[in-house]
């Protein structure tokens, strides 16, 4: 689904993302872990359009989008969302998804707006695909709530059913757990299981909660200072040295007697 091949990117006397190589195949869902300043949303950045990489290519499933604008990657079907949520406050949750769909429909907003057919038909399918996703994310009571008198947490679920509403095929999530309480994040845990086992979709993210990696991950890759510095299953990840010492923290080692 994803490729991606020396990418590297300086920002003046900082190498932010060092000759990073990455797959992830269809259905997969893949953590990027390290510690703060390794590199994890440099290199989201890269891939999906908001930086582009000084070396290094983009593949998704074989078409070439390194450099390409975020608005083309995402029609290519790659989403992403942010550390912070990014949503129109004021306009009801309903709203906020059907602005969404539309570009993947590539409706004519203006024409929708005036009335004008085929608009509405279009309109209708923003508004059936709008309803689905927040059914599928348990949001559907808020539809006609503004957006900016959610919780935090409805807040997070609401980002993910934006990306969700352009139909991505890869979606990449950007700390999706921060500021979750322990429930919350139980629940995040279990949508993502159920975004992958029922529809099918393969998810990158970077994420610090390691319930929640080790949880859904298939696998997980670590940064450090911008390199990879480990990758494999949870289990294998959890146990090399290298992350040990570079993110999890050594051992507690007791003094003897």
């Amino acid at each position: 689904m994803l490729e991606i091949s020396g990418i590297s990117k300086r920002y003046g006397g900082l190498q932010a993302v060092k000759d990073v190589n990455l797959t992830v195949a269809k259905g997969e869902i893949v953590s990027l872990i390290g510690p703060n300043g390794a590199g994890k949303t440099t290199l989201f950045n890269l891939v999906t359009g908001f930086a582009r990489p000084d070396t290094g290519h983009v593949r998704l499933e074989g078409d070439e989008v390194t450099g390409l604008p975020p608005e083309a990657i995402a029609r290519h079907g790659m989403v992403r969302s942010f550390q912070i949520t990014n949503v129109f406050a004021n306009l009801p949750v309903i709203e906020n998804l059907r602005l969404a769909s539309y570009l993947h429909l590539r409706a004519d907003l203006t024409s929708d707006v005036l009335g004008l057919s085929p608009a509405r038909e279009k309109a209708a399918r923003t508004m059936e695909e709008a309803r689905r996703i927040l059914a599928l994310l348990d949001l559907a009571k808020f539809s006609a709530t503004p957006a900016k008198r959610l919780a935090y947490g409805q807040l997070r679920l609401l980002e993910i059913a934006i990306a969700l509403c352009v139909r991505p095929r890869l979606l990449l999530l950007d700390e999706p757990a921060a500021g979750l309480n322990s429930r919350e994040g139980e629940h995040l845990t279990a949508l993502l299981r159920r975004l992958r086992d029922e529809t099918g979709l393969t998810i990158l993210l970077v994420e610090h909660d390691m319930d929640l990696v080790m949880a859904v991950s298939d696998r997980v890759v670590v940064l450090n200072f911008g390199e990879k510095i480990a990758e494999g299953t949870p289990a294998q990840v959890k146990e090399d040295p290298r992350v040990v010492e570079a993110y999890l923290g050594t051992p507690f080692e007791e003094e003897p007697a």
